[in-house]
């Protein structure tokens, strides 16, 4: 990975982890705003703002999470000039993670203000777990310390969700079990949530649900998930204002134009508001497959049907309907289309 690169993302994992839970769904990447530039930190002030507020229970959440933000890409700069390798700036950060950033909000949770923030706190140690320190085992630490029955599934539930994003199957399937068997016939609606989520994280092998009855294409004809049995079809969510959709965009052309004849579709699910601006795009990128468009942006009537959170979201379904992957991105699609229809490449 390339240095500039490696030190982006860096940088915009903590904006995220306070975006993610303030919101309780994931930034779509299109929507994730560049950091802002900040003054190297001396070393005086390397550490400074990473320091627990306990005792100080007039600190609202926000402001908490402000601090340790700020704290975090003040450290990441000061390792920046350090000629690290990825994998040793990575150990750091682990580490500035596990003993700084967790100590401050287990720490913070038991201050006044941070008792009434309590939900979130655990959601946000879930992410730092994984999307910093990179360490299940702290996961699993955060998700057995809670004693409630229904919280402890509801805190399971979120993580099995992030491990999804990851494209952790293994892991999101585990908790998603253990969800769905501790709330069926206890909790409901949380039962009913984990079955929508489970289609989310961990797929793989689930046949995917039919459109919502009534579903047109852009030239009026119904469309269905079942009239392609027996071929191999990509659903993608997407939109031409979305940059990761459109670096997609070539992977699918070539892949169309090679396997269409051997049974490979394409529908796609535009989350635009434009038809007109949608049409132009799509023919001048000669995307000739079918589009699902109904203008509502990101209240598009199937992306709520199936929960789609952040686009692009790619389902590859095998020749029964069932998920072979949501993660058919890059060359991996047309690796996936050899090897489920002929022609693989040596």
């Amino acid at each position: 990975m390339k240095k500039g690169v490696w030190w982006l993302i860096l940088i915009l994992v903590p904006l995220f982890v306070v975006a993610f839970l303030a919101r309780r769904v994931f930034v779509p990447s299109h929507r994730r705003s560049a950091p802002e530039k900040v003054s190297k930190p001396n070393a005086a002030r390397e550490m400074s703002s990473v320091t627990s507020p306990a005792g100080e229970s007039d600190v609202s959440f926000p402001k908490f999470q402000a601090e340790q933000v700020k704290g975090y890409r003040e450290f990441v700069f000061s390792l920046r000039d350090q000629g690290l390798s990825p994998e040793e700036t990575q150990k750091r950060v682990s580490e500035y993670a596990k003993t700084k950033l967790v100590k401050a909000y287990l720490d913070y949770k038991k201050t006044e203000e941070g008792a009434k923030a309590a939900d979130d706190i655990d959601r946000e140690l879930i992410v730092i777990s994984l999307q910093v320190a990179r360490d299940d085992s702290l996961v699993d630490r955060f998700l057995r310390s809670e004693k409630d029955p229904k919280k402890s599934l509801e805190l399971k539930l979120f993580a099995a969700e992030q491990y999804g994003r990851m494209h952790n199957s293994t892991k999101a399937s585990e908790l998603m079990d253990a969800v769905l068997e501790g709330s069926n016939g206890k909790y409901p609606e949380l039962h009913k949530q984990a079955e929508l989520s489970l289609f989310r994280v961990a797929p793989e092998g689930l046949v995917f649900p039919e459109f919502p009855e009534g579903t047109k294409d852009m030239e009026g004809k119904a469309i269905k998930v079942a009239d392609n049995r027996g071929k191999i079809l990509l659903l993608d969510f997407w939109a031409t204002w979305c940059t990761p959709c459109l670096g997609e965009i070539p992977h699918m052309v070539k892949a169309y134009e090679e396997y269409h004849d051997k049974g490979f579709e394409i529908v796609g699910i535009s989350f635009d508001q434009s038809k007109e601006k949608l049409l132009q795009f799509t023919d001048k990128q000669k995307m000739t497959w079918r589009q699902y468009f109904d203008g509502l942006g990101w209240g598009n009537k199937i992306g709520k049907a199936y929960g789609i959170q952040a686009i692009p979201a790619m389902y590859l379904l095998d020749k029964d309907g069932k998920v072979i992957t949501n993660n058919a991105r890059g060359g991996r699609l047309e690796e996936i289309l050899g090897k489920e229809l002929g022609g693989e490449k040596e």
